[in-house]
């Protein structure tokens, strides 16, 4: 007996080679990244870009507090972690700029890089970009960013360079490709607030698949790299 997958697969590459403008047209498509329609919700910038961006993170269950430059960072991330009565350790993203910071404002927790381990209490990492239009991050992973930042930890801390905001996903994407050169990372990831569900007995649960808070510091300034 034939294998189901193998039987669809040989229709569809006998429908692609009958019609061979048609692989073309795809091909053309899949290099061109035409953006799809924006709506005029995600035609935003400035400080509407900010607006947006807070009050729809908010939605969310997430919160977004503004800095004026990178020097306001850790203490901002101590005086949260106070407020939410936080403890144990923190983990930082190993950027260079991050963690080049002065770390006395986190004397009180047991601060260390790399990748998360799941006695992290708190995941400190930085976002590639901010999407007004859906209040979401744009992370990805590298060298320098573990995607287990955005999920391991109960307590996620994000940082977001104001440059870093834009109005609409298809800005996102696009900034995305220039950065690397047109070339995707491993993994692409949207975050739109703490991990929730309702599937139990339609209650409300966070940090069911993830970190129960996550909290955006918006930086203003220009001592991050322009990327």
């Amino acid at each position: 007996m034939a294998d189901p997958r193998a039987q669809i697969l040989d229709r569809i590459r006998a429908a692609v080679a009958a019609e061979p403008g048609r692989a073309a047209a795809v091909r053309a498509r899949l290099s061109g990244h035409e953006p799809n329609l924006v709506p005029a919700r995600a035609q935003v910038a400035g400080a509407s870009a900010r607006e947006a961006f807070t009050s729809r993170m908010g939605a969310n269950a997430g919160t977004v507090q503004q800095l004026d430059g990178v020097a306001e960072i850790f203490p901002a991330i101590a005086a949260y972690l106070r407020a939410q009565e936080v403890t144990g350790p923190l983990r930082l993203q190993p950027d260079p700029l991050l963690c080049g910071l002065e770390r006395a404002p986190l004397a009180p927790w047991e601060v260390a890089e790399g990748v998360p381990e799941p006695g992290d209490a708190t995941g400190v990492s930085v976002a590639f970009a901010g999407i007004a239009e859906t209040g979401s991050l744009l992370v990805h992973s590298g060298d320098n960013a573990p995607t287990l930042m955005n999920f391991l930890p109960e307590t996620h801390i994000a940082i977001l360079p104001a440059r870093r905001l834009v109005g609409a996903l298809e800005d996102g994407w696009e900034r995305l490709r220039r950065a690397r050169n047109r070339q995707m990372p491993r993994t692409v990831n949207l975050i739109s607030g703490p991990s929730r569900t309702a599937d139990i007995a339609m209650t409300m649960i966070m940090g069911a698949h993830g970190p129960k808070r996550l909290h955006v510091l918006l930086v203003d300034g220009d001592d991050w790299p322009k990327t």
